[in-house]
């Protein structure tokens, strides 16, 4: 009898796993033609190859509805596995002393970039990165090597007033176009 109720267990776990991933490929694997989406400030996507919910440049979106999303959190709950959810990119950075990982960068999902936390502080949660590249590939659809040489992600301490730094930024991204 026990093995007959561990057979059915697995019969049924197996079939639900099945289920799982057909679900997410025909939702969230599907081809991503960009289109331009100016009434969405943000649309988190899966991306096909590293498999996890990215922000996409501030102008486009995907073209179906199935495959973008307003937060991480909603992204991951469609098309991640349940065991491997975790939230990255959206959760606010939390600063503290440096460790020998020294992850000195984290992902503003407010602004779609990566920035340094500056000085000698570094992450303390899974939204820390040990380079602009490394964070920009894990949380942005945007090019790492075109974004992360902009002034917004230097580690100058020139003091500038923020607004005015913010849309020099968006100027230059948006002439640096999508991927």
């Amino acid at each position: 009898m026990k093995i007959l109720n561990c057979f059915l267990v697995l019969l049924c776990c197996t079939t639900y796993t099945l289920g799982v991933k057909d679900f997410i490929f025909k939702h969230c694997f599907t081809p991503q033609t960009l289109r331009t989406c100016r009434e969405h400030a943000q649309c988190w996507g899966i991306d096909g190859v590293t498999r996890a919910c990215k922000l996409f440049a501030p102008d486009t979106c995907t073209s179906t509805k199935e495959t973008k999303f307003v937060s991480e959190k909603a992204c991951q709950h469609m098309c991640v596995v349940p065991s491997q959810r975790k939230l990255v990119c959206s959760l606010m950075p939390k600063p503290g002393p440096c460790s020998k990982l020294n992850r000195t960068w984290f992902f503003d999902s407010r602004t779609g970039f990566c920035r340094s936390f500056g000085g000698q502080k570094c992450g303390t949660n899974p939204n820390a990165f040990s380079s602009c590249s490394v964070c920009s590939h894990r949380c942005s659809h945007s090019n790492a090597k075109a974004v992360c040489g902009l002034p917004h992600h230097t580690k100058s301490k020139t003091k500038q007033k923020p607004r005015q730094h913010q849309d020099e930024v968006e100027a230059k991204h948006h002439r640096l176009g999508p991927d």
